[in-house]
């Protein structure tokens, strides 16, 4: 472990502060991969106050003090980032180490070292279209360190990599992002599995800094995201995640220890299925709505970069898999799927979704192939802050002493190609992912009112459910009496449905077994019922 750092704070009226830095071994383990250039490319994301930048920081000013004559650049996206908050970093880690931090070289935009080891200041943003790298173009330098990498386009960042070129010293790329979701271009540049070559990931959590944080710190910060909180993985473990900031939209409505349990799907209602659509996250979930009362949220898919006809067959699976006791699908989706070309696919989303359930046999209560129904505006503000109200109130209501809203906890799978992996978006979304905007609409209905965010990640299972309760939730929910009488007539629908489909069976038996040519006529013998043929 690298001997701990000392400092001493002047304070005024106090004696001087001493404040002890040391690394842990999560961080040692950083410090030791970009001072041995164990990876030429070096993801380290961390959580809040895990000591990721100081530890970069600390790793860099080494490796300039043991090699004579190499060249580093630092940066940030922006130039007053750059000079706010780095640089001052950078300062303040020399200072602890009790080294000098370089001098600055105002003409190059670095800091210049006696032994002839240099450290450029970078802003990796460029003002003008045409010079869109013009900040980076020209370095040759042997390492170079992105702070919020998050930030900055990943063709800016392609062109920054392009710069180890120092011949004679260890080359290595360091990064270290903000919280990113496992769909963002870092997180494919740096998958979890280590599976890449010469990339390296690497997480450090808020306790992997406990030898330098007060114990209360780290208390309170548990208290603020205990165990359970959607966003605790993100901001203490330093997990891959959205950080998400604004009121939940079911806020005092929604509570995970109440809401989610293993459901079974019942065999006499109908599978529902709801899709959004859009290349970069495709999705469609799994309900079942009873007329009596209640919704039972039973599983979903959300994809990454997938088109729609390499996005069905993932569908086509976990259904199969999930579900393969179902009575019947009805489906409903995304208005914006009957426009074409809103998938760069010949035709249109829906008529592919039609083609679909055509090929694999589904279909409705009428015995007819499925098709997918979907309201022109279920789009509008209006429509969907209606449907969360709508799903808040089963939300918060018991029928007949059951939760009138439950969510399965299991079957929630993230798909891109090669690569599909259970998660817990949904139950994230429902609990605090899913936030309405900071400001507010206004209409001549509704007066003032707020609309959840359009994120790029929670909006579209969340939006799934919104089409749902607009197609097929279309009753709140009943009171004990009520319910009972829902029950019956639902009963009886069912077995007027079960009557009807034999008869069709019956039909299409009775066609097949006709001669090519021939029609099948009916009689009638006595006392009216059906002779023979």
């Amino acid at each position: 472990m690298l001997a701990p750092l000392l400092f001493a704070v002047a304070m005024t009226a106090v004696p001087p502060k001493v404040v002890d830095v040391c690394l842990g071994p999560v961080q040692n383990v950083v410090l030791r991969t970009i001072r041995q250039a164990e990876a030429r490319y070096l993801d380290v994301e961390g959580a809040l106050r895990s000591a990721k930048t100081w530890t970069i920081l600390i790793a860099i000013r080494t490796l300039l003090e043991d090699y004579p004559g190499i060249r580093w650049a630092m940066g940030r996206w922006t130039e007053g980032d750059l000079h706010q908050k780095l640089i001052p970093d950078w300062r303040n880690i020399c200072a602890l180490m009790g080294i000098p931090h370089g001098d600055w070289n105002r003409r190059e935009s670095c800091y210049d070292f006696p032994n002839g080891s240099r450290l450029y200041a970078v802003h990796l943003k460029s003002n003008e279209r045409d010079k869109r790298y013009a900040t980076v173009r020209g370095l040759t330098i042997a390492g170079f360190y992105i702070d919020q990498l998050e930030e900055v386009p990943q063709d800016v960042y392609d062109e920054a990599a392009l710069r180890l070129s120092q011949p004679g010293f260890p080359q290595v790329m360091v990064v270290s992002p903000n919280h990113i979701p496992d769909s963002h271009w870092i997180a494919k540049t740096w998958p979890k599995t280590n599976t890449k070559p010469l990339h390296r990931y690497i997480r450090l959590a808020m306790r992997d800094n406990r030898h330098n944080l007060d114990p209360q710190t780290i208390e309170a910060a548990e208290l603020l995201y205990p165990v359970g909180h959607p966003m605790r993985a993100a901001k203490l473990e330093g997990a891959r995640g959205l950080d998400v900031h604004g009121t939940p939209v079911y806020l005092g409505a929604f509570v995970r220890s109440r809401h989610v349990r293993s459901l079974p799907i019942l065999p006499d209602l109908p599978l529902y299925e709801a899709y959004d659509y859009g290349f970069h996250h495709p999705c469609v979930i799994w309900y079942q709505w009873a007329p009596w009362g209640w919704v039972r949220v039973l599983g979903g898919v959300l994809g990454s970069d997938l088109h729609l006809d390499a996005f069905l067959p993932i569908v086509e699976r976990y259904r199969d898999l999930w579900f393969p006791q179902r009575l019947r699908i009805e489906a409903t989706c995304d208005p914006a799927g009957a426009a074409n070309n809103s998938q760069g696919l010949r035709g249109t989303p829906v008529q592919l979704l039609k083609d679909w359930y055509r090929e694999h046999g589904e279909r409705d209560a009428q015995g007819s192939y499925v098709s997918p129904t979907y309201l022109p505006d279920a789009n509008q503000p209006e429509r969907r802050v209606a449907a969360n109200q709508r799903l808040a109130t089963y939300m918060r209501r018991r029928v007949n002493g059951e939760e009138a809203f439950l969510v399965d906890p299991e079957r929630w799978v993230l798909a891109e190609l090669q690569d599909e992996r259970f998660d817990s978006f949904f139950v994230d979304g429902l609990e605090a992912g899913y936030v309405l905007e900071d400001d507010a609409r206004h209409s001549g209905k509704l007066g003032s009112f707020y609309v959840p965010k359009k994120d790029g990640w929670f909006e579209h299972p969340m939006n799934c459910l919104e089409y749902g309760a607009q197609a097929h939730i279309l009753d709140l929910p009943l009171g004990d009496t009520r319910t009972e009488e829902a029950k019956i007539r639902h009963s009886q629908q069912q077995a007027r449905d079960a009557a009807a489909a034999l008869r069709r069976s019956q039909l299409d038996h009775d066609a097949d077994d006709q001669p090519r040519g021939l029609r099948r006529i009916r009689t009638r013998g006595p006392g009216g019922r059906r002779g023979g043929y």
